[in-house]
């Protein structure tokens, strides 16, 4: 998760990957995408969490990374980031420096 939106999601069958778009047809249809089933994120332009099969997700990381790495480099930039895990500011035991940037 960067800050308040999802960077990804993964269900029994189902993955969500956060990216800036646009995804072309070719992607959606090597991924198994199905446009009905994406989200739009209004506080970012262009962002988008297209929904495909679990299956599909080594291609995923291939055919999608351009756009996932410029939604967590906009989401970066807005001040939308905060690191999550045991050890980053915020966490028990870890002395809170605030906002990472």
């Amino acid at each position: 998760m960067t800050g308040r939106l999802f960077a990804c999601e993964v269900a029994r069958s189902k993955m969500r990957v956060s990216v800036i778009g646009p995804v072309s047809d070719e992607v959606r249809a090597a991924l198994g995408s199905d446009p009905e089933a994406d989200e739009e994120f209004k506080k970012l332009p262009g962002g988008l969490l297209p929904t495909f099969p679990i299956e599909h997700a080594s291609k995923a990381q291939e055919l999608l990374s351009d756009g996932f790495n410029s939604f967590v480099d906009v989401a970066w930039r807005e001040g939308r980031v905060v690191c999550t895990g045991p050890d980053a500011p915020g966490a028990p035991g870890v002395p809170s420096t605030g906002n990472p940037r």
